[in-house]
């Protein structure tokens, strides 16, 4: 999963992880997780991908 908004990313690279937060113009490597220093800007993020994923419909399966 990850999400952007403007220089900002959050990204949860594995089901069973964590959501990391990146500032992709000063990181763009993604080496730098920031929730810690930006709660406000990890929540924000969070709740815009909550709401967006919230209205997005099921996957179709497709039969093998």
């Amino acid at each position: 999963m990850a999400f952007c908004s403007g220089n900002w990313k959050i990204v949860r690279p594995k089901q069973s992880a964590s959501i990391e937060l990146y500032h992709l113009l000063s990181d763009p490597g993604e080496n730098r997780n920031l929730v810690s220093q930006h709660p406000g800007k990890f929540k924000e993020l969070t709740e815009q991908f909550h709401a967006m994923n919230a209205q997005m419909q099921d996957p179709i399966r497709l039969p093998r």
